[in-house]
């Protein structure tokens, strides 16, 4: 698939209108630290996913259900399935703008925009949406990650979180004994599909959500988001050879969302390379 390029000081960003995806981040020794995309399936690979991403009950809103009772990322055909409109481009930042259709999946008319932006050892993106009528919004990066594993059990993680939710028969719920789980830097194995509720204070403001580890490199989180989402990639065809971190709204008890007519999120991964 080929993409437009961002560079940055020997860094280099390749990005796709499909799903107005991030699909490389090289940096200036050549390492990817995106692993390679599968071939078939839809996996969501680095691309948007939403307008509703993550799960959600789908009776009050009158969405469409994909997964068993719930509707999941944005319905059969999400953002991530889409084509992107180019709005602005230069040599660092990127604008994709997509118009989703009065009814499509259930949803309102929605203007969505999302901004990357590469830095040397940096890249941000901001996500907006705007509807003609409430209705919940959760716009994510739904991008994989691996800092150069066989496969992302060797890797550590640590997240800011208070709380988590677990995937339950109606949406999320809330397990009591997985609370304050990730308090500090823990091998990723076993199975995740999990939402944490980050630790944040002033509103929008960008904070420190998680660090990823693994051998010389480490990567940061930083976002505006009051929830991550983990999956450890356990469904790809080939499992855990990446792990996802969606930053964005949690689904609420009982997987109910709230509606709104406006949506914002701005996210930021810094990476680090430590060699003797």
């Amino acid at each position: 698939m080929r993409g437009i390029t961002l560079i940055a000081d020997g860094w280099q960003a390749v990005l796709h209108p499909q799903g107005a995806s991030l699909l490389e981040l090289r940096d200036p020794s050549g390492f990817n630290w995106i692993p390679d995309p599968p071939e078939t399936g839809r996996h969501l690979f680095g691309a948007v996913a939403g307008p509703w991403a993550n799960r959600l009950d789908p009776g009050p809103w009158g969405l469409t259900a994909n997964e068993g009772k719930l509707h999941l990322h944005g319905g059969f055909q999400g953002t991530d399935l889409r084509e992107w409109e180019v709005l602005s481009r230069s040599e660092r930042k990127l604008s994709f703008l997509l118009d989703w259709p009065e009814g499509d999946e259930g949803y309102p008319n929605i203007q969505m925009q999302v901004t990357y932006e590469l830095m040397p050892g940096v890249v941000e993106w901001e996500l907006k949406a705007e509807s003609s009528r409430p209705i919940p919004l959760n716009l994510v990066q739904h991008g994989y990650w691996n800092l150069g594993a066989p496969s992302i059990d060797d890797h550590t993680l640590q997240i800011s979180a208070w709380a988590m939710r677990a995937p339950g028969p109606d949406g999320m719920t809330a397990p009591p004994d997985l609370e304050n789980f990730f308090a500090r830097s823990a091998p990723l194995q076993g199975t995740w599909d999990h939402t944490f509720l980050l630790h944040h204070g002033e509103q929008n403001r960008v904070e420190t959500s998680a660090v990823l580890h693994y051998g010389p490199r480490t990567m940061e989180v930083f976002t505006t988001s009051p929830s991550l989402h983990l999956y450890t990639g356990h469904f790809l065809p080939r499992p855990r050879s990446g792990v996802c971190l969606e930053c964005g709204l949690p689904p609420g008890r009982w997987g109910m969302g709230v509606p709104s007519t406006m949506y914002f999120s701005r996210t930021r991964h810094v990476f680090y390379s430590h060699y003797n």
